[in-house]
């Protein structure tokens, strides 16, 4: 199969239209590419839903750096609600004020996730899986949480997941 350009559905993230809901409605999610604020180039969230995909100039000061190509029979549509919550997810980030840069830094850290999971687990994302991740937010609910799952689980033997914590620190898996 042949590396080809897909065509994209390019919006400025103040432009992503939502539903009622506040979920982000888009004919193919597939196909989209995201512009922050103050920022010269789209990301292209929609091109996680090949597995196979490679930008058509390997170097960011050429024009083709930011557009990518696929294999197309690499196309798998259960990750159109990655995209899609993904999206919303980075939305919810400039909704709160944060600053391009450190979207565009959670943006990478997600797409070289994929990018791995591409390598080393390929059928990743192809289905849905509930998952819990706390993680540096120090809430009253995280705590809450922590506490209610130590409780839940002090008689079972812990196998596949860990949650250790202090009023300081918490990491979990």
């Amino acid at each position: 199969m042949t590396w080809v350009e897909r065509n994209t559905i390019d919006l400025p993230i103040d432009q992503l239209p939502f539903s009622h809901e506040n979920n982000i409605e888009i004919f193919d999610f597939s196909r989209l590419r995201v512009k922050l604020p103050h920022k010269q180039h789209y990301h292209d969230f929609g091109v996680l839903c090949f597995s196979e995909r490679k930008r058509k100039e390997a170097h960011p000061a050429y024009k083709g750096y930011t557009t990518w190509q696929v294999k197309l029979n690499t196309f798998h549509k259960e990750r159109k609600i990655v995209v899609q919550r993904f999206a919303e997810f980075i939305y919810s980030l400039y909704s709160m004020g944060k600053r391009s840069v450190t979207i565009e830094n959670y943006i990478l850290v997600f797409v070289g996730f994929v990018q791995w999971c591409d390598k080393e687990y390929p059928n990743a994302f192809l289905k849905e899986k509930n998952s819990t991740v706390l993680s540096s937010v120090f809430s009253e609910s995280t705590f809450a949480t922590i506490k209610l799952l130590k409780e839940k689980y002090k008689e079972q033997k812990k196998e596949g997941w860990i949650i250790m914590g202090s009023p300081s620190w918490i990491k979990g898996t």
